[in-house]
């Protein structure tokens, strides 16, 4: 939460006094509230120089005092001496074993050196000795987190909040953990209420804008990638999901503009200059998606997307053989992609190699490729050689995985059509028309004779009559 103007002015005051007296060689006296506000202040400000003499008069005017000493471990902290940190601890819990305080600063620290198993025991310990234990359970859900453990972390947040609601960053960290166990809807919730707290947050944006996208709420996701930029220009992570957002709403010159200033904020980046051809591809602009696909491999040769783009493009351009060496690459690499085999099936039928083509949308299908495509481009390999009983049967095969695909529905017909079997044909095409209409054009483009189009205009007008009634 933003700190009031007139509290940051009196904080700056009094560093300044403190500041000035310094240098005039003596030693300012100083109560412990003033030396907390110092210590907020230098440390807000990364004031090395103003923290060395606070630790002085710490040390010097405060010796016995458990607060004061708090404040060195956190001074020792942030000049990232943690082991002299430590230290300071574990002096003080010789004489105070079962101050709470004490070993929640400990294990905060072993949380930040990484040293997990140790901070989880100082907390635990501390959980014993401590009435209202917010913080405690928030550190406990940090080393949770920080071992892969986020329905436990996503518990001990709970009951910090359940403590003390106000404490902001746990609404954070809860909502990225809820993230993790595909809780979106909580998560989402999670950011909005911290950025209640605190709206000039760049990075409670960006993770709104992240679940925003996983539930499919693209408006909203590029309302909350902007609030994240226009807080933080530099934040190149928020630049590329942007992008990513505008490839998805398909609004291409936007999404390059995003990528665009990635590559300024970066450098030349394998996976930016990929993106970038992709966007260039979707919009029709071959020549200039291959030159980025091509700056993609150049920078990273085991880029795999790039060589696939570049495949792509080729088959788009009517350069199979071209198609066929960058779809090779591209497997090589990472053979697991079923999108790679269907690329690679395209290539091999544009070739006239039927049998691998063949084999190739085999095993597209195989490692998970079950989709419309899939299914519309193997049908077409037989299509294109007037086997139509085959490519109807490829076509059905689809729809018995994918039973409310309404264009597959339309192009079984209009391979039925092809083949003469005209009222098996309109059974089919029914049952397209009461899937989807809008998707006709899938079976108009087996047919561009105007008669013909005019003939299935006229059923489709009398099946709308027909539904009506």
């Amino acid at each position: 939460m933003k700190e009031p103007n007139h509290k940051k002015k009196e904080k700056q005051e009094l560093a300044n006094a403190f500041l000035e007296e310094i240098s005039e060689g003596s030693m300012p006296m100083l109560s412990l509230e003033q030396c907390e506000l110092l210590l907020e202040i230098f440390v807000e400000n990364a004031h090395e120089e103003g923290l060395n003499h606070l630790e002085e008069v710490l040390m010097e005017q405060f010796p016995f005092s458990e607060e004061a000493q708090l404040m060195l471990v956190e001074i020792k902290s942030f000049m990232l001496q943690y082991d002299d940190a430590l230290s300071i601890l574990d002096q003080r819990l010789m004489m105070s074993p079962t101050n709470a305080d004490l070993l929640t600063a400990k294990g905060e620290i072993l949380i930040i050196t990484e040293k997990y198993e140790q901070a989880e025991d100082a907390l635990q310990q501390a959980l014993l000795y401590h009435h209202e234990p917010a913080e405690i359970h928030y550190n406990l859900g940090l080393v949770a987190q920080a071992t892969q453990k986020p329905e436990i972390a996503i518990e001990n947040f709970n009951k910090a909040l359940e403590i003390d609601p106000n404490l902001e960053n746990v609404w954070l960290d809860l909502g990225y953990n809820l993230e993790m166990v595909d809780r979106p809807e909580e998560a989402m919730r999670c950011y909005e209420h911290y950025l209640d707290l605190d709206p000039f947050s760049a990075t409670a944006w960006f993770n709104l804008g992240v679940v925003c996208c996983k539930l499919d709420h693209l408006d909203k996701a590029v309302n909350a990638y902007d609030f994240a930029i226009t807080l933080e220009d530099d934040f190149a992570s928020a630049h590329f999901n942007l992008g990513n957002v505008y490839m998805n709403l398909e609004k291409f010159d936007k999404a390059i503009r995003c990528y665009e200033k990635v590559l300024e904020l970066e450098g030349s980046s394998g996976e930016t200059y990929c993106y970038l051809g992709a966007a260039y591809e979707h919009q029709g602009l071959t020549r200039e998606a291959s030159r980025h696909y091509k700056k993609s491999v150049s920078f990273d040769k085991n880029y795999d997307d790039g060589w696939f783009g570049l495949a792509s493009c080729c088959i788009k351009t009517d350069r199979p053989s071209e198609a066929k060496h960058f779809i090779e690459k591209a497997i090589a690499l990472t053979e697991d992609k079923p999108v790679y085999w269907m690329i690679a099936a395209e290539a091999e039928r544009m070739l006239n190699n039927w049998e691998k083509a063949e084999l190739c949308f085999e095993r597209a299908r195989s490692i998970g490729g079950i989709n419309e495509e899939l299914y519309v481009h193997w049908s077409m390999m037989y299509y294109q050689r007037n086997d139509f009983s085959k490519a109807f049967e490829k076509v059905s095969e689809g729809m018995q995985i994918l039973e409310k695909n309404a264009r597959l529905h339309y192009i079984a017909a209009a391979y039925l059509l092809l083949g003469h079997q005209y009222d098996e044909a309109i059974d089919y095409l029914k049952t397209a028309l009461s899937l989807d209409q809008e998707k006709f054009d899938a079976l108009l483009d087996f047919f561009p004779s105007r008669k013909t189009q005019k003939a299935l205009f006229e059923f489709i007008n009398q099946y709308r009559k027909d539904q009506i009634e």
